[in-house]
């Protein structure tokens, strides 16, 4: 797989966090013999790599689940993603918050050269939320959480019997952001000219 500039700082030789999660990832799978084997949606795309704190054994038909078991960042990346028009769902199911994070979070991911999206349920450690937003990270560099827009949201539930439903709509510089299908959220000609791959994410988030 190709290197992108998303794993490597400015000067185009030393690694930024995203490369070395990257590289972790697969010493881990080389040295112990741990490869996350892909399933039916999720998997590996370009060069993102789906983290091994996501179970993917059920990922196995068009109506599998994928389950996100381990506590830190955990990524999962739709296989037949990697475009500059993209319209990705899921439905989430929240069951834990682990290593007492007080700021837990899971929502989607739009992923490319340029940066890293994400669109976020704002949890709380009761597992509530009120609250969507959007934060980016540019190649490079870490999640820029001053410039992060939130969204009033109501009527949201994802424990127990309950899901919530998040959508994107990438369509080339625009991208739409929806909560079980209402549009809350939009960026007009936010988005660089290139193909991005899609997926999930948690911080410290056990969920389905």
């Amino acid at each position: 797989k190709n290197p992108v500039a998303a794993y490597y700082i400015s000067d185009n030789i030393h690694l930024s966090a995203e490369g070395y999660n990257a590289l972790s990832e697969h010493l881990r799978q080389v040295i112990f013999g741990q490869e996350q084997v892909g399933g039916y949606h999720f998997g590996d795309v370009e060069c993102y790599v789906t983290t091994s704190g996501i179970d993917l054994s059920k990922d196995t038909e068009e109506n599998g689940t994928v389950s996100v078991v381990g506590g830190g960042t955990q990524y999962g990346y739709l296989k037949d993603s990697f475009s500059d028009k993209l319209y990705v769902e899921a439905e989430f199911n929240v069951s834990q918050v682990l290593n007492n994070d007080v700021w837990p979070k899971f929502g989607l991911i739009l992923h490319g050269q340029s940066e890293l999206v994400s669109f976020y349920v704002d949890m709380t450690t009761a597992l509530t939320s009120q609250t969507v937003g959007i934060v980016h990270a540019p190649a490079g560099q870490g999640y820029d959480w001053g410039s992060s827009a939130q969204s009033a949201v109501s009527g949201m539930a994802f424990t127990g019997e309950d899901t919530v439903k998040l959508s994107v709509v990438r369509d080339g510089s625009s991208v739409y952001f929806y909560v079980n299908d209402v549009l809350v959220m939009q960026k007009n000609n936010a988005l660089a000219q290139e193909n991005m791959a899609a997926g999930i994410f948690t911080f410290n988030t056990r969920m389905t």
